[in-house]
Order: C-alpha cells, then sequence, then structure tokens
C-alpha cells in the first residue's frame, strides 16, 4: 500500500478483502 510491496501468501481468501493490498499465492 504506502511501500507498494506485495505479500506473497497461500490464504488469498482472508488477504482478498483488503482493498489496495497486492498479493501472489506461492503455494508449493
Amino acid at each position: 500500500m504506502a511501500n507498494e510491496l506485495i505479500l506473497i501468501t497461500h490464504n488469498i481468501r482472508e488477504f482478498s478483502r483488503i482493498d489496495g493490498l497486492k498479493y501472489e499465492d506461492w503455494e508449493i
């Protein structure tokens, strides 16, 4: 958001609720 970083997570359902958050699903 402020730093325009990308969150790496497998919990896409939870973090998709946050507007403006950039994330990637990196399931192994």
